[in-house]
């Protein structure tokens, strides 16, 4: 018996496949126990009938098949199998065959597989009936005892398993591996039984163990095929299966153990992966390919989606094709057509083998009982009615049950299971690089990781079969490495566990409820996001892109059965999704236990180069006090260390959000009438940082993510028809319907939403501590306190949102500011601790669904006083570019760690210095700065990582001296380096950083335009000069942005540096610092030092005499004589001689034709910009104009052709930590001259104011005058200004003319020594372009250090179209000087009158026509009527301010005189417009012409004129309603004409009118701003617009539905200008008062909504759907109605009201004093928004106002006015007049307020 159904057994499933079994030797070795197959051969279509195609067996064989069975001893004898030397090669099939020769061999492979399949389950079904036959008399449950015990005595072992795979065109080889797998019976602790032992086993349990030895995975590498030198991508692992069946306790017990305690490597090379990915794109591709020859894809897929329907029809049609064939069929069973062969053919090709298997087996069963049951015509016609074929139902494998009876297995209760995973690490290597540390792509290392599962079936507490259930587990850490770099990293947790998390899942049937319980705790995790690892991951994963598919036929799904498709795809199983829906509502536990602790991880994400941004959410922790119901929550919420930190690239670390926790309090309780829900809210203080180097990295993340993120892929062609054919949302319905889960959530829904929603909301904060600084140190430190209660919120409403009523009340705060003082280093208050208290309410408006009236108050309770000093304002107000440069990127040309270098040091000293930073932790490291010149330094690296707060510093090599005092690196300061003359200053020439400066106390600044060559008496050691000066755009001096000449040449290009031994070369814009050997310390304290100076430049300068200076040195003069030139000796000049005609003429033209501009200065933003150093050749001075001075005021040709500086100390004292004072000597030009003209060059000719007493009358023409002329917008620079003109002045003249030959300079004005030196005083002179021209108005304005400014106060300039030369200005019949389109215009031009003349050009031949008018400028803007030949003009004359920045820093104001009207046609169609007067004119499209009509602009009734548009056919259109030019008419208004021959569109148009200080600007143009659409769907209805001006009468607008429709006015500026409109629905007229108001009508019968609201530039009347239908006022009275809604609508208000402000003003030098202090008492803001209705009022009012004055003796006035005091008041003012304190004052009557 046995012995048959095993021989059967063998040859059904191993014939197939294996070669090489003998029938004798099979039998034989059956039937005594002992089995011996061996060297048998694996086939090589093995593949193919297993379904596998495109490959085949190349060679297969396997070593030896053991069987041995004790056969009497069956139930307590060992059964062995052994299989060794399994080795199999596959390869992939590469024949060139055609496409009916590889499919005629496809479907006879397939039919190959189907019919073997189909013999294997017959022979199974076979075996199974005569089992059951055999066993049908034997004891119950012997079987099943026979057969427990057969499989408990069953040992398998297996082993030399090689399955190997190799492809010459795919490049690829790679072998599996299994040297051992043993399956083996062990007791019930698991134990091995030895050699020969038996195992005992109580009962009917079962122990097996199954064990894997050694499995690895080797492949070549990439492009090889061969296995030789692979290497292994799966290292050998080893595995264990454990499983127990205990029947009697119906209990299972499984343990997995994958890993077996070694690590487990998978290795994987990049060129491997792109090869296995290749291959498999290939693979697939091939595979389609091959399918397609059978089964166009799309039919293919049609099938598969309607596989159900497709089985039960293949069934049918064999089931009639097999009775046909075995001549069984019935009458109505016809044989198949051609075209149900065909579909038949279809079918076989397309489903797979299994499903055709078990189909054909159905038919064959079916076939075999007709054909028993066929005896006659009788049974036959039974058979029809009873069974007359397959059913309509899937028939398939699982209905060929046979009807024996076997024994039933009960279903274990308990289940008990566990799996362990030991460590597995993954490498992925990229063989592309050449770097070992590269290579490491990434590294991924799991640790041991447990999982364990409990399972013990029950009865819950409804009488439901549910489940006692725990899955717990506990993940080993994860540790990930790309580049020899950290990315994922375990950290420790609190409470020491190891693992990465813990977890519990535990479902109780307790008596009374179910109970869930959930525990999850996590370790924290650090994780670096590496940028580099995104794009190399994501290449190892790419898959290549696929081969362009083969042209193919192709079928269509027909229509009928798309639907067919989407229920096949989305609702096949409708009913198990019922069935499992309503089962998991049956067992929702009615409690639940949380116990959560999550350490979120801390995110390391790098930003470019500029550092990395740390983020942590903290650790989360979620805990239910007791178990709670949905009925009843109570929920513990904690959140610790929630942070934000920035690590700049300097790895400075800034808390932006330091750690602080949160903790929450949930209580929500639901009873029969409500929700009601209790939050309680308590943080710590939370302190943010607001840092300039914080916010670059948090701007530029944005880009940096928006850079790594892949490029989005459209979606695949076919997943979209899939998508717009199918509606899961049908599947959806087709779930919910009848479903008793859904119909109860429904029943839920609906009661929640009868109750009100009661929330409570306390919010306890700590403080808030906000820090803003700058790159360096903190600025403003802000904090904000709550008191009291803190927030709270009440809310009560329906859950539906309905009915609400909200309320957000702070009762008390706190908020202040203190702000750090640079010049003590204190912290200072900025904003006194203010009190205050907020609330915001969102009340329902009553009658109104959707309509919220909010109202936010705040209300002070303590006054709010801001105190104001000059230095805490100025770094507030450098903090705006600060925080603006962080988010600009930085500069391309600077290197980045140059741009980013906050700490900088510069030495001009003559010694190397050493640095020493110190920390409060400690000393740091130690720097060596060198003599550096200009070559600053960054300190960053000594300082940001370690930091380090200050500095001190030494003379290198000077052991035994003392250090200087500590240097705060945060504040400005300075010190005194002990041993030296050297200071150590700390300055901030830029907020963004601090230079530190390195030089002795007296420094050298050169401010004029050349270099100057220093020489300091007494200095030695020449060779280390050029190391003392650098750019003093270092030190916070940089150049000024206009460009600068002068007319001394520049120095020869190979002119050396230094013409003498021991002298400094000083460039322009440098600084140098004055050697140690040539500085002298004073007995006080002051350093001084001997120098004398020249320029470098024209034919040279002697150096001037030595002078002392120092920290007391006053403006002085030095005067640099030129050198005499041999080849030119100097002549006497003759008292009252005068130079000749032709000498002046070629030394003029010499003067003129070596004399040009030169520019020093590097202008940002100009072109042409030159190195510094060069320089433009200019000749000597100029030749005095006029007559000679008298002998006594003649001066030498040395003094004549001399370069005269000024000299100026300036001295600035720091006060911290000691008390040392650095000068500075400045040089500077004698006169700077800037033009702030901005166009044309102004001529200035300078002498310097003479000393004699001789009359003025003989000193005309005996002045030595000096001539320069000075480009616009430049500064030019005069150095042979007599050095007299420092105490005694200067005079100044000037002219306009751009020739020599009409030249009329301005009379002379006087400029004092003193006013030449400050600042503040201006003088006004008269200017001529010609000697016939009229003069204009220059302002001389003295900018202090020895410049001076000429600048124009009014321009003019013409807007008309008269062109650029046909108006001009003039005064008393003379032209005013003009700069190409600009007229400089006099200085009293506001008080006096101008000439305006206008020329219009004749015929040709005639000359222009000139009109002239009198004009006084206007300060603001002024209109003219003006009649000239050729008829009335109207002008507008408007002044407007010329920005600052453009004219050098001047106050400019331009006057325009443009046309009063400008009238523009901006439509597509030409338009004729009449005129006040009558006359047509007519304007072409996009034409905009002036109009010289009489205008009022500010008069309502006023000018008026009309227009029509021109039609195509020539006939001629209704003239437009009057359209008045004027002010009041303001705005676009739409008007609509009265013509038949236009349509609707052309019909409406709309006028423009914007006035702008009397001038006037009208715009036509088609259509309207007012837009009628019918936008209903609902109901088919009608919509007409009646436009209603003062007469009530308009045109009706018929509005279609879906058509935008523009709509006018016939009058619309007749009556009071309303715009009124009826909107006309089915016949109910519905009146719109003014269009210009937001407004929303409901017509409540036909579910319909009017809403009129404005969109971009349009208003939009629209007729819409309503979704919410609400009751509204009857058609009778819609005004009322509309003022109902009006009142009923959404509102906001906004109510501030504050007690007292008070600003104090205070000055800091010498002693800090409040200068000045503002009251403000009694401040209220009201702000009220109607939404609906788009109105807005707004309220404020000031009670009082008082201004104080805070300096001593100041009277309060309490004594001022007395009577009692008057005596003794006029005896104090005989001494001295006192000054009032109260400055600004409220005098309203009684209680009137200020404002």
């Amino acid at each position: 018996m046995f012995q048959e159904a095993l021989e059967k057994l063998i040859l059904q499933f191993l014939n197939p496949y294996l070669e090489g079994i003998q029938l004798g030797s099979l039998h034989q070795g059956i039937y005594n126990g002992h089995l011996e197959l061996k060297n048998l051969k694996v086939k090589p279509e093995v593949l193919s009938l297993l379904g596998v195609e495109g490959f085949r067996i190349e060679r297969g064989s396997v070593q030896l098949i053991r069987l041995c069975i004790p056969w009497r001893s069956l139930a307590t004898g060992k059964v062995a199998v052994v299989v060794r030397g399994i080795n199999v090669e596959v390869e992939q099939v590469g024949d060139g065959r055609s496409e009916e020769e590889l499919i005629k061999s496809m479907r006879e492979i397939k039919q190959k597989a189907v019919e073997l399949r189909m013999h294997q389950v017959r022979d199974l079904l076979e075996q199974q009936q005569k089992a059951a036959a055999n066993m049908a008399g034997e004891e119950e449950g012997f079987g099943m005892k026979l057969a427990r015990k057969f499989i408990n005595n069953l040992t398998v072992e297996v082993s030399g398993v090689q399955i190997s795979f190799s492809s010459p065109t795919l490049g690829l080889a790679t072998s599996v591996e299994l040297p051992r797998l043993d399956v083996l019976s062990t007791d019930s602790f698991f134990r091995e039984p030895r050699e020969g032992e038996a195992i005992a086993i109580d009962g009917s349990a079962m122990y097996k163990m199954v064990k894997v030895q050694g499995f690895g995975v080797r492949m070549s590498e990439a492009g090889l095929s061969s296995l030789q030198g692979a290497k292994h991508v799966l290292t050998p692992t080893s595995a264990s299966l454990k499983l127990a069946h205990v029947p009697d306790n119906q209990c299972v017990r499984l343990e997995l153990d994958l890993g077996g305690g070694c690590l487990n490597e998978v290795t994987l090379l990049r060129s491997q992966v792109k090869l296995l990915l290749g291959a498999q794109t290939a693979l697939e591709a091939e595979d389609m390919r091959l399918r397609a020859l059978l089964v166009p894809p799309e039919i293919e897929r049609t099938v598969c989606l309607l596989e159900d329907a497709s089985k039960t029809e293949y069934g049918q049609l064999y089931h009639r094709q097999l009775m046909t064939q075995r001549r069984l069929a019935l009458p109505e069973e016809a044989p198949l057509s051609a075209a149900e062969q065909t579909r038949l053919d279809l079918l076989e090709d397309a489903l797979p083998v299994e499903t055709l298997a078990a189909q054909r087996c159905s038919a064959q069963e079916a076939a075999d009982a007709r054909h028993e049951q066929r005896p006659g015509l009788l049974a036959m016609l039974m058979e029809k009615f009873s069974c007359g074929g397959p059913s309509q139902d899937e028939v398939g494998i699982e209905d060929l049950r046979d009807a024996a009876q076997f024994e039933a297995v009960e279903v274990p209760q308990n289940l008990n299971a566990e799996i362990v995973i030991g460590e597995v690490a993954l490498h992925l290597v990229d063989d592309a690089q050449t770097e070992q540390e590269k290579r490491q792509a990434l590294s991924l290392h799991l640790h041991k990781t447990q999982l364990s599962a409990d399972v013990a079936s029950g009865v819950d507490h409804r009488g439901k079969s549910s489940a006692n259930l725990r899955i717990a587990g506990c993940l080993g850490g994860v540790e990930a490495f790309h580049a020899g770099q950290d990315v994922i990293k375990i950290c420790s947790r609190a409470d020491g566990s190891a693992g990465a998390a813990d977890f519990a899942l535990e479902n109780k049937l307790e008596e009374s409820f179910n109970l869930l319980s959930v525990m999850l705790h996590s370790a924290p995790v650090d994780v670096h996001f590496i940028p580099s690892m995104v794009p190399i991951l994501l290449d190892f994963i790419e898959p290549p892109e696929p081969a362009a598919p083969a042209a193919r036929a192709s079928a269509v799904v027909p229509e009928g059965e798309q639907d067919d498709v989407a229920m096949q795809v989305f609702g096949k199983n409708v009913d198990l999704a019922k069935e499992y829906a309503d089962a998991a509502y049956e067992r929702v536990p009615d409690k639940v236990t949380l116990d959560v602790c999550i350490a979120a991880p801390t995110v390391h994400m790098p930003v470019g180069l500029l550092g990395k941004l740390v983020v942590n959410l903290g650790q989360i922790q979620l805990l239910t006090p007791e178990p709670c119901a949905t009925t009843g929550i109570r929920l513990n919420a904690d959140l610790t260390d929630t942070m934000l930190r920035v690590v700049t690239s300097k790895q400075e670390q800034l808390d932006i959000i330091q750690p602080f926790p949160i903790n929450i309090r949930v209580r929500c309780d639901e009873t029969s009438e409500a929700l009601k829900a209790n939050i309680s809210v308590s943080t710590g203080e939370l302190q943010i940082l607001a840092a300039p180097q914080g916010l670059q990295v948090l701007a530029a993340l944005p880009d940096e993510l928006a850079a790594l993120a892949p490029p989005s892929e459209a979606p695949e062609q076919a997943l979209a028809e899939l998508a717009a054919k199918t509606d899961p949302a049908l599947a959806l319905r087709e779930v919910a319907e009848g479903s008793a889960a859904l119909e109860a959530a429904t029943r839920r829904a609906q009661e929640l939403s009868e109750k009100r929603l009661l929330l409570d909301v306390t919010a306890s904060l700590g403080a808030l501590s906000v820090t803003v600084t700058d790159t360096i140190a903190p600025v403003v430190h802000l904090q904000c306190r709550l008191l009291g209660n803190g927030i709270t919120l009440n809310h009560d409403s329906l859950l539906t949102g309905l009915d609400q009523s909200t309320r957000v009340e702070v009762a008390s705060a706190s908020l202040g500011a203190t702000v750090l003082n640079p010049r003590n280093c204190r912290w200072e208050p900025l904003l006194e601790p203010f009190k205050f208290g907020a609330a915001v309410t969102v009340d329902a408006v009553p009658g109104s669904d959707s309509a919220l009236a909010t109202r936010v108050s705040c209300h002070a309770q303590k006054p709010l006083l801001l105190n104001l000093a000059p230095s805490s304002t100025r770094r507030l107000a450098d903090l705006a570019p600060v925080f603006a440069a962080s988010v600009d990127p930085p500069k391309k040309e600077a290197p980045l760690d140059q741009c980013l270098a906050r700490y900088r040091v510069v030495n001009l000293f003559e010694q190397p210095l050493s640095l020493e930073f110190s920390s409060p932790a400690g000393p740091g490291t130690k720097k060596i700065v060198d003599p550096s010149g200009s070559q600053w330094t960054s300190l960053d690296e000594l300082i940001i990582p370690h930091g380090m707060t200050a500095v001190t510093v030494q003379l290198q090599g000077a052991e035994d001296t003392e250090c200087s005092a500590p240097l705060r690196l945060d504040l400005c300061g300075a010190v005194q380096v002990p041993g030296s003359h050297c200071l150590a200053e700390l300055l901030a020439p830029e907020p963004a950083y601090r230079l530190l400066l390195l030089a002795p106390p007296l420094r050298v600044h050169n401010q004029t335009d050349l270099p100057v060559e220093l020489r300091f008496t007494g200095a030695q050691g020449a060779e280390s000069f050029e190391h003392l000066s650098c750019d003093a755009a270092l030190i916070g001096h940089s150049l000024p942005e206009y460009p600068t000449q002068s007319k001394i040449k520049g120095p020869d290009e190979d002119a050396t540096s230094a013409s003498e031994p021991g002298c400094i070369l000083l460039q322009p814009n440098s600084i140098c610092a004055v050697p140690s050997d040539a500085l002298l310390c004073k007995s006080d304290g002051q350093f001084q030092t001997t120098l004398s100076a020249r320029p470098i430049g024209g034919s040279g300068f002697e150096f001037c005499s030595e002078m002392e200076v120092g920290e007391d040195a006053e403006t002085r003069t030095l005067s640099c004589s030129a050198r005499p030139k041999r080849s030119s000796p100097v002549l006497p000049v003759l008292l009252g001689s005068r130079p000749s005609s032709a000498g002046t003429t070629q030394k003029g033209q010499a003067n003129g034709d070596d004399e040009r501009a030169r520019s020093d200065t590097k202008k940002q933003g100009q072109r042409g910009q030159q190195r510094r150093g060069s320089r433009c050749i200019c000749g000597n001075a100029s030749t005095p104009v006029g007559e000679p001075q008298p002998l006594d005021q003649t001066p030498p040709a040395a003094e004549r052709n001399a370069a005269n500086l000024t000299l100026q100390a300036v001295t600035c004292s720091v006060h911290l930590p000691d008390t040392v004072r650095a000068t500075t000597i400045v040089l500077r030009p004698m006169l700077s001259l800037l033009n702030a003209l901005p166009a044309g060059d102004l001529t200035v000719s300078y002498a310097a104011a003479t000393k004699n007493m001789l009359p003025a009358s003989k000193l005309i023409g005996h002045v030595d005058w000096k001539e320069v002329k000075v480009p616009s917008m430049a500064c030019y620079n005069v150095y042979d200004l007599s050095p007299d003109a420092l105490q005694s002045g200067a005079d100044i003249r000037a002219h306009l003319s751009e020739t020599s030959a009409d030249v009329k300079w301005s009379s002379s004005a006087h400029i004092a020594g003193a006013a030449l030196r400050q600042e503040g005083n201006t003088l006004a002179i008269d200017v001529h372009q010609g000697s016939q021209g009229a003069a204009a108005g220059l302002a001389v304005e003295s900018l202090g250090q020895h410049q001076l400014r000429f600048s124009c106060p009014r321009y003019f300039v013409h807007r008309t179209a008269l062109g650029a030369g046909n108006v001009r200005l003039q005064r008393h019949g003379a032209p005013l000087p003009s700069l190409h389109g600009l007229t400089l215009l006099p200085g009293d031009c506001e008080e006096r009158q101008c000439e305006v003349v206008l020329l219009k050009a004749q015929e040709e031949g005639e000359a222009p026509v000139e009109s002239s008018h009198k004009l006084v400028m206007p300060a603001t803007s002024n209109t003219i009527s003006w009649v000239t030949p050729w008829g009335s003009q109207n002008f507008c004359v408007q002044a407007e301010d010329v920005a600052r920045h453009s004219v050098l820093g001047a106050s400019c104001k331009v006057l325009t005189l443009r046309p009063q009207l400008v009238l523009t046609n901006a439509s597509r169609q030409d338009i004729e417009v009449r005129a006040p007067d009558g006359t047509v004119q007519r304007l072409v499209a996009g034409q905009s012409c002036p109009q010289h009509w009489d205008v009022d602009v500010g008069k309502k009734r006023g000018t008026h004129f009309c227009m029509r548009p021109v039609l195509d056919d020539g006939a001629d259109a209704e003239w437009s309603a009057p359209i008045p030019c004027s002010e009041d008419a303001a705005g676009s208004t739409p008007f609509c004409l009265a013509s038949a021959q236009m349509d609707n569109h052309s019909k409406v148009w709309s006028v423009e009118i914007a006035p702008l200080y009397g001038a006037l600007s009208i715009v036509l143009k088609e259509g309207s701003e007012l837009i009628a659409v019918n936008r209903a769907e609902k109901a088919a209805v009608s919509m007409t617009i009646r436009p209603c001006d003062s007469r009530g009468d308009g045109d009706d607008a018929v509005v279609l539905r879906g058509v935008e429709r523009p709509i006018g006015w016939a009058k619309p500026f007749e009556g009071d200008g309303k715009r009124a409109v009826d909107v006309i629905v089915d016949g109910q007229t519905y009146t719109i008062a003014d269009i210009r108001r937001k407004t929303r009508i409901a017509v409540a019968d036909r579910g319909l909504v009017i809403s009129l609201s404005r969109v971009g530039e349009q208003t939009i009347l629209a007729l819409d759907d309503c979704v919410a239908q609400t009751a509204k006022a009857s058609t009778t009275d819609q005004s009322d109605a509309t003022c109902a809604q009006a009142s009923q609508g959404s509102t906001l208000e906004l109510d501030v009201k504050l007690g007292q402000l008070g600003i104090s003003l205070v000055d800091e030098a010498p002693q800090p004093q409040e200068l000045f202090f503002l009251h403000l008492g009694l401040i209220r803001l009201n702000y009220l928004q109607h939404v609906d209705a788009d109105s807005e009022d707004i309220r404020l009012v000031v009670s009082d106002f008082q201004g104080n004055c805070q300096l001593p003796l100041r009277a309060d006035g309490r004594t001022t006015g007395c009577q009692k005091s008057r005596a003794t008041q006029a005896a104090r003012n005989m001494v001295f007049k006192e000054r009032p304190a109260v400055v600004l004052a409220n005098h309203g009557e009684g209680s009137a307020a200020f404002l």
